[in-house]
Formats: C-alpha cells, sequence, structure tokens
C-alpha cells in the first residue's frame, strides 16, 4: 500500500508539474527554420554568408537567397515558406511602427503556407507592394518590373506601399504593383480594375 501511495504522487506530482509548464511552453516564441535545403543556398546573418543547412534557426535581419535551380523550404510552427530558384527572404526586423510584416521578399517567388488565426497579424512586403494575411496560402513573385501576389486559399489583403490603395485578394484574382507605378494597385482576374492611392500624383492625360 505504501509503494502505491508513493507511486500516486509522483505521478500527481508529474503531472501538475506538466500544468504548470505547459503555458510556459506554449508561450515560448516560435522561430523559423531551414527545414528544407536543396542547391545552393545562401544564409546571411549578421554581415556573414554561409552555405545554408538543414536545421538551421533563423533570426530577425537574417536573409535566405537561393540560386539557379535551388529551393529552400523556411517553417515555423505549422507554417512554411517555399522558396523558389533564384529567390530572396529576410526575416523582418521587429518594428514598433509595423508589426505585422514578418517577412521582406526582395527577389524571386515564394510559396507561403500559413496558419488561420482571428487577426491579420502576419505580412509579407515587397519593393513595390505590402500583403497582410490572416490565414492562408499565397504566392509572391517580385521582378524587377514589380511584384505579384496569387492566392491559392482563404484571402489576401494586398495594397501598395504607402496603404493608399488596397483591396482583397482571393483564389482566381491577381494583385500586381508595377515598379513604373507605385502608386497603382493592378487586380487581374473576373473583375479586373485598377485602384489608385489618393495621394499619388495625378497622371498626365
Amino acid at each position: 500500500m505504501t509503494k502505491l501511495l508513493c507511486s500516486l504522487r509522483v505521478a500527481l506530482a508529474i503531472a501538475f508539474s506538466g500544468i504548470l509548464l505547459a503555458p510556459l511552453a506554449h508561450a515560448a516564441p516560435k522561430v523559423w527554420q531551414i527545414s528544407e535545403v536543396t542547391g545552393e543556398v545562401t544564409l546571411e546573418s549578421e554581415g556573414v554568408s554561409l552555405t545554408a543547412e538543414r536545421g538551421a534557426t533563423l533570426k530577425a535581419g537574417d536573409t535566405v537567397t537561393t540560386g539557379a535551380g535551388a529551393r529552400a523550404v523556411v517553417v515555423r510552427g505549422g507554417e512554411y515558406v517555399i522558396v523558389s530558384p533564384k529567390s530572396r527572404i529576410r526575416i523582418a526586423e521587429p518594428d514598433a511602427a509595423d508589426q505585422k510584416t514578418q517577412i521582406f521578399q526582395s527577389l524571386g517567388s515564394a510559396l507561403f503556407k500559413i496558419e488561420k488565426k482571428e487577426s491579420w497579424d502576419f505580412g509579407v512586403k515587397t519593393p513595390y507592394l505590402a500583403a497582410v494575411v490572416k490565414g492562408t496560402t499565397f504566392n509572391v513573385t517580385v521582378t524587377d518590373a514589380g511584384s505579384t501576389v496569387q492566392v491559392t486559399e482563404g484571402k489576401v489583403e494586398v495594397s501598395t506601399l504607402d496603404g493608399g490603395a488596397s483591396d482583397l485578394i482571393v483564389p482566381g484574382r491577381i494583385a500586381r504593383v508595377d515598379a513604373a507605378d507605385l502608386a497603382a494597385l493592378n487586380v487581374l482576374g473576373g473583375d479586373a480594375k485598377v485602384i489608385r492611392s489618393p495621394a499619388a500624383p495625378a497622371i498626365p492625360s
């Protein structure tokens, strides 16, 4: 009987400690990690360029660049980003003025799979546009000519960098901002339109 009581006390102590530690573990911030690497992939961290390796942990300011024919998969919990060949993404640094942007994409194509949330708290920014999501699957492409966002699942709010022109993009529609006109959000698809930022200068007739 004594042994049984001791065993019960130990089991209860372990269970109780687990209950106490569970919220702490849940509250621990998730970090981005490189889960897959194919071909020539470079990780730049604090000004040092290294060959990216599977399992590498990324921190704010780190950049992942893929070469021709190379790919990388970056994950954070149940979320992931598939970085296509000749592409570049950077983990955003904390910015009090822009808490939503978590990834900067400056080149190429990347597929984002973001877990569904209650608020619009995940954002991707390029040199030409910004995209914010609650949780969805979408693709961002960046070239010298501009950027496009195409949605596979869910909804993505896409806007010009100044925030003056925005629209909700759903599957079947594509948002584009051209390098030649950063004030115009072009929406392609069944309901094609051009939305201009109110702050944009008038186009000469």
